[in-house]
């Protein structure tokens, strides 16, 4: 019993500098008035009842001194009775202010959770629509493209309500997520669809994974929209998530070993790692809806800091396979969506950009410029490079150059309103390359009414920079007026 009390003063050291302060107040008072009671009770006593009751040698106990000792005695148990009384309404007020305080904690939490998921779904759907966009308008694939935009009328202060919960840098690139939305669906209604596919342009390349935009051109088929998403951006949503789980009145944590594991629901885990504080700290995986792993590295106050991230195809498939440090790409893997067929991308990275290994490569028209071996961050070994005019380059190179193998479809020989480019001028057996073929002759003659030139493309076999004809292509292409 003692050691409760002792417990309970340790816990409300307040309430115990109170009690000292006030009590002696009320105990004097309550101690004035039993002695005065003792004095009026002594005084209404006749003389003669006053007899001794007990004497000894120097001293007779008399009756007025048993009333005495009996007021006095009267006055501690009042006093202890006074004590308790005050203990006990200390602790049942203490049991009352902590049950308010856990309802107001809980409908802080929920309020904060109920604030949080909005933002969550917010962001959710408009960046489902902005990829929509994006591949409609600017990659052209096939894709249902939304006509408006959706928000919550109070997302401010839906986001001002995770302010404690999120660094302030968090913060300000949710806000300003929300303005670049806000701005496609203004120019959605308005209708501006050349300010709006620059809009897309510069909001995709923000906020899309460069693994994405690297190989949107594949017809990527990945419905999960933060697969596609950056590493900070989608970093934004697992801490969003994790406001959502802590305070979620489900919320379930098992630890073993000191290793926590966070639930999204009561079948799937979402985090499983070391936490501080209820924030992700230390080594931990994160997990995605599918309970498939998305992170497996360290984390530093929620931030993914270092370790491999993977994502995955709508059928289940691996997509990605890469290793992160502090936010950049080091090495790692992006699947063809044919797992059989060569990856689009395999090797390392430096600052983020591809140094070595084997990988696949886009011009800005969605058109394969090179497919094949780099190492120093330039062409080198085997591969294939296209270039606008249809010409490949099939062989080996060397510091991004081509110095061995077939360049094909190469532009012979050009004539056009007098002025002729003759590649291979140098060559003494140019004549017999560029000579028309008889199988042509009714073609150059239909052609050649209305044309204002002609160009003969063929092959050229490469060794070591140097080169020579080694086939004339089957094609012999007329210019008219309307290409000029």
């Amino acid at each position: 019993m003692m050691n409760k009390i002792v417990e309970f003063m340790k816990k409300h050291k307040g309430l115990l500098a109170i009690l000292v302060f006030f009590c002696p107040f009320v105990l004097i008072s309550i101690s004035i008035a039993i002695i005065k009671l003792n004095f009026l009770v002594v005084s209404l006593i006749p003389v003669h009842w006053n007899t001794v009751w007990i004497e000894t040698e120097g001293y007779s106990f008399k009756l007025n001194d048993y009333l005495v000792l009996f007021i006095y005695f009267l006055q501690t148990v009042v006093t202890a009775l006074f004590s308790y009384f005050i203990w006990k309404t200390s602790i049942k007020s203490n049991e009352i202010s902590e049950e308010l305080r856990k309802k107001d904690e809980n409908k802080e939490k929920s309020y904060l959770k109920e604030n949080a998921l909005i933002v969550y779904y917010d962001l959710l759907l408009g960046l489902k629509d902005l990829k929509n966009l994006y591949e409609g308008r600017i990659i052209g694939k096939k894709v249902t493209i939304p006509k408006r935009l959706y928000f919550s009328n109070e997302w401010i202060k839906n986001v001002s309500v995770m302010k404690d919960e999120l660094e302030n840098k968090d913060m300000s690139q949710i806000y300003q997520l929300y303005g670049d939305l806000l701005t496609l669906k203004e120019l959605l209604e308005v209708k501006w669809d050349s300010e709006l596919d620059e809009e897309l342009k510069r909001i995709g390349s923000k906020v899309f994974d460069k693994n994405y935009l690297d190989y949107v051109y594949e017809g990527l088929n990945i419905e999960d929209i933060q697969s596609i998403l950056n590493i900070e951006y989608q970093g934004i949503f697992e801490k969003i998530k994790r406001i959502v789980f802590i305070n979620s009145s489900n919320y379930m944590k098992s630890s073993v070993d000191n290793i926590i594991k966070i639930y999204a629901n009561r079948n799937i885990i979402w985090y499983n790692g070391k936490i501080k504080d209820d924030n992700l700290s230390g080594e931990g995986k994160i997990y995605n809806e599918n309970g498939k792993i998305r992170y497996d590295g360290e984390f530093d106050n929620n931030n993914f800091v270092k370790g491999m991230r993977y994502e995955y195809y709508s059928n289940g498939e691996k997509y990605l396979e890469m290793m992160y440090e502090e936010g950049k790409r080091v090495k790692g893997i992006v699947f063809s969506q044919k797992q059989s067929e060569e990856p689009y991308s395999d090797g390392e990275y430096d600052n983020d950009i591809f140094i070595k290994g084997r990988r696949k490569e886009y011009d800005k028209n969605g058109l394969i410029e090179y497919c094949g071996s780099f190492e120093n961050g330039k062409y080198n070994g085997e591969g294939v490079k296209c270039t606008k005019q249809k010409t490949q380059m099939i062989g080996f190179f060397q510091n991004g150059h081509f110095v061995k193998g077939i360049e094909k479809n190469v532009l012979l020989y050009q004539e056009l309103n007098g002025d002729v480019y003759d590649r291979m001028a140098e060559q003494q057996r140019m004549e017999e390359y560029i000579e028309r073929e008889d199988e042509y002759e009714d073609y150059i003659k239909y052609e050649e009414e209305s044309s204002i030139g002609y160009r003969i493309y063929g092959d050229v076999k490469w060794d070591n920079g140097e080169c020579r004809i080694i086939k004339k292509s089957k094609r012999t292409e007329y210019i008219q007026e309307t290409e000029i």
